[in-house]
């Protein structure tokens, strides 16, 4: 069974109707499925797939990234809490702004080359864009990115 929430567009109830649904990420637009063995895909790549390969290559960057950066790990949050299969991994970058991801413990082994810690840094609050932003500039710190954010439109 799944069930679908949404926060705006409100959908309609799922039965057994297939629902086409348009979804621009800046919206604030929300949908959580709730249950087992969820394959979503676009057409081209499960959620799965893209999350794995967003571990895979954040762990292959923090671990060679090597200009400044400080990649740390913990299997706790900074108050001790932690979501069940999950830990933290993260890259510290100019000004103490951080970078980091909840990444299933599968993951753990492939982190060789980070710090591991009792308690995660505090977290600075930062969103999903600042984080892409962040990456952005380690990558790219010169004039390309300020063309870079806008095509993306962050």
């Amino acid at each position: 069974m799944i069930k679908v929430y949404s926060v705006k567009p409100k959908l309609p109830a799922l039965s057994h109707e297939l629902y086409e649904v348009s979804l621009d990420k800046r919206e604030e637009t929300h949908i959580i499925l709730e249950g087992t063995n969820l394959d979503i895909s676009d057409g081209y790549h499960t959620f799965n797939e893209l999350y794995d390969h967003r571990c895979t290559l954040f762990i292959a960057f923090a671990s060679t990234y090597k200009d400044g950066a400080y990649f740390w790990k913990s299997a706790k949050h900074a108050d001790g809490s932690m979501m069940e299969g999950f830990f933290i991994a993260g890259l510290f970058v100019q000004h103490g702004k951080q970078i980091a991801y909840h990444m299933p413990v599968e993951f753990w082994e492939l982190c060789p080359e980070a710090r591991t810690l009792d308690v995660a840094p505090e977290w600075d609050k930062h969103t999903p864009d600042q984080a892409l932003e962040r990456l952005l500039k380690l990558i790219s710190p010169d004039k390309t990115l300020e063309r870079i954010i806008k095509l993306m439109k962050l």
